[in-house]
């Protein structure tokens, strides 16, 4: 039997499991049967299993909210995407964490997850790729004032080590301290998508503070703001249309492309 197999016969089983379960996990009883129809297509989009290590460790299905689920395999994921399904709360993020210790990069993007989110990230390993926000759906992720403070405090303790960033949400706008902290913290940003109500003047000021950055997406209401960055922004850095850069962030392994490492 290929790695494969076994791995969708655990997802299947893990499933079936989780459904029998009592107690503390009844409550997620409905919430995984449901979101267990989303495995076997997801699977057989993937290139890989995971396994530490590998180059093909990448996505799985944002389908995966709890230890009943996350099998013995999941401790070695390195790359979860937890984008686009409501479902995914605050306590289904905290759970993950703590079922995927070995998680490297993480996408949590248009969920029902709030600040408690950010702050759970304090406490996990640095991550090398953090996806943050919400488009123009109901994301709770950034309707308080304590959100930048606390992004602050992520990247001051756990920013080290992150080379690919995406933030932001339709009517978001960066603290001026942001970028300051960006500079000092997360030196190796090399990727950066940033959505939201921001200035072209203090996005060059953030360009200005990441030697090492080398792809820009901005998304913003301003028509004529990815212009103005384009004839301004230093020649290392690569100016990426909207479009371009949101169906290349399907793939993973394009986040490296544009990294410039060499893809799997």
């Amino acid at each position: 039997m290929s790695d494969r197999s076994k791995l969708n016969e655990a997802l299947v089983d893990g499933f079936k499991r989780a459904v029998k379960a009592k107690g503390a996990w009844k409550s997620k009883v409905r919430d995984l049967a449901i979101a267990g129809r989303y495995v076997q297509e997801s699977l057989k989009q993937r290139t890989g299993v995971a396994r530490k290590g590998s180059p093909n460790d990448r996505l799985l299905p944002p389908c995966l909210l709890g230890p009943p689920v996350l099998t013995t395999d999941f401790r070695r994921i390195l790359s979860l995407d937890l984008s686009s399904n409501e479902k995914v709360t605050d306590a289904s993020i905290k759970s993950t964490l703590v079922a995927c210790p070995a998680i490297e990069e993480l996408f949590i993007y248009e969920t029902k997850a709030t600040i408690a989110a950010i702050q759970a990230l304090k406490s996990h390993r640095p991550l090398k790729f953090l996806g943050l926000g919400g488009g123009c759906s109901d994301s709770r992720l950034f309707d308080t004032d304590q959100v930048q403070p606390a992004l602050c405090e992520l990247f001051s303790t756990r920013g080290a080590s992150l080379t690919r960033f995406r933030v932001g949400e339709c009517a978001w706008q960066m603290s001026p301290e942001l970028p300051n902290v960006l500079a000092e913290s997360v030196a190796r940003l090399r990727v950066l998508h940033v959505i939201g109500h921001n200035d072209g003047d203090a996005l060059l000021e953030l360009i200005d503070g990441l030697p090492a950055l080398r792809d820009l997406a901005i998304e913003t209401p301003f028509e004529d703001e990815f212009e103005y960055l384009e004839a301004r922004a230093p020649e290392r850095v690569r100016m990426h249309c909207l479009y371009e850069f949101q169906r290349s962030l399907a793939v993973g392994e394009c986040w490296n492309r544009f990294a410039g490492a060499t893809t799997p």
